[in-house]
């Protein structure tokens, strides 16, 4: 007769300074700054002082706060860098972030989500799929939302002042409908280490399909 032992976990986390926490647990240049607070329940078979990845399960949220994903990390944070170089050679140098949210669940080693947002100034992503964190690999569509706002307003008060404010009004009720327009979607997969990134829709530049 075999004997299962299976832990189960509430946690929540609070992190002051998310970069600083990663590297204490052995994963520097992951993120620079930032605050976060993961929060959930956990549970595995076996030893309380390690994971077993093929029985982990579980549900976790997580929001994170102002930081950045250093140009060209590991993890998430070379996935933007390479997402960034799509869209602006500004954000290519780093990705500043104001918001992480996201639902996670857990089912045998396998992280799913399907309301992953990172918002920052330079753009908004939206990220959906899985993640494997025993062979850190994942699978993600992702879709991402430039940040057209502050051009398009200025450009436009240039030409017409009281035009310019209906422009930023309209922009502003309508969730920037330009940047909707100029919205990228990418299938994500492979290694943490070496992320494929292909794009789905080259021809979403604009209205008609054309570059």
């Amino acid at each position: 007769m075999q004997l299962i032992v299976a832990m189960a976990l509430n946690l929540k986390l609070e992190a002051n300074d998310v970069g600083k926490f990663l590297e204490r647990v052995g994963f520097p240049d992951r993120v620079q700054g930032g605050s976060a607070t993961l929060e959930g329940s956990i549970a595995w078979d076996g030893s309380p002082l390690s994971l077993d990845y093929p029985s982990l399960s579980g549900e976790l949220k997580l929001v994170a706060q102002s930081g950045e994903f250093p140009r060209l990390g590991p993890g998430l944070g070379r996935v933007l860098s390479l997402l960034a170089l799509s869209f602006t050679d500004a954000a290519a140098k780093g990705f500043p972030f104001e918001q992480i949210s996201s639902s996670f669940q857990l089912q045998k080693g396998v992280m799913s989500t399907h309301d992953l947002k990172i918002r920052g100034s330079a753009a908004e992503i939206d990220m959906r799929g899985d993640i494997n964190i025993e062979k850190e690999t994942h699978n993600l569509h992702v879709r991402v939302i430039p940040s057209m706002r502050r051009g398009v307003t200025a450009l436009v008060t240039m030409v017409n002042p009281i035009f310019g404010v209906g422009a930023a009004v309209a922009q502003s009720l309508l969730k920037d409908p330009v940047g909707q327009i100029l919205a990228y979607e990418y299938a994500v997969t492979g290694p943490w280490s070496d992320p494929k990134v292909e794009q789905l829709n080259a021809q979403a530049r604009s209205p008609s399909g054309a570059p």
